[in-house]
């Protein structure tokens, strides 16, 4: 298996991440998000980076390749949205109050990075902590909860509504 991983990365002139070579060499690595990974650390800047340097955005994106898409629709809508009222709202005044309006602007994108995150789903790589200590069994429940959610429930892998509220509050 972990070779496997090795040939394919080698083959492209790419390389893993430290986490994703040990959950290859631990557990093995899904066919499915080594391929999106190498695909996606060769794309353009600053996409490209992101996936190198960027665990946060690399996990959203192995699990979701539209991730960065839905973010970019979340920013478009709400900064048009709220451009329409701030110039209904300030009239003449808009070019006047210029730097509330950018300042209004910052804080929805901020805003809307961080609900779109918090709410998608991510790639769990590696395997649960094994350790009996008191962060050993927070990583164990954590690891139970859905990577989102929303995370859609397949064989094997059912999720409850506490697990769901839980999620959202992490």
């Amino acid at each position: 298996m972990f070779e496997e991983v090795m040939r394919e990365t080698e083959a492209r002139g790419a390389s893993l991440p430290s986490d994703m070579l040990e959950a290859a060499k631990a557990v093995g690595l899904r066919k499915v998000l080594m391929l999106r990974y190498l695909d996606l650390q060769n794309a353009v800047w600053p996409l490209g980076f992101f996936m190198k340097s960027c665990s946060l955005i690399r996990n959203r994106m192995l699990a979701d390749p539209a991730f960065l898409f839905k973010v970019g629709t979340e920013i478009v809508i709400d900064t048009c949205c709220a451009t329409f009222a701030e110039v209904q709202k300030r009239g003449k005044d808009f070019w006047a109050e210029f730097e509330l309006y950018v300042a209004d602007i910052l804080v929805g994108l901020v805003v809307n990075v961080a609900l779109v995150s918090l709410l998608a789903p991510y790639a769990r790589i590696g395997r649960a902590s094994t350790s009996n200590g008191f962060l050993g069994r927070m990583s164990r429940v954590y690891g139970a909860l859905p990577s989102s959610v929303f995370e859609a429930e397949r064989p094997g892998c059912r999720f409850s509504v506490q697990q769901r509220i839980g999620t959202y509050f992490l």
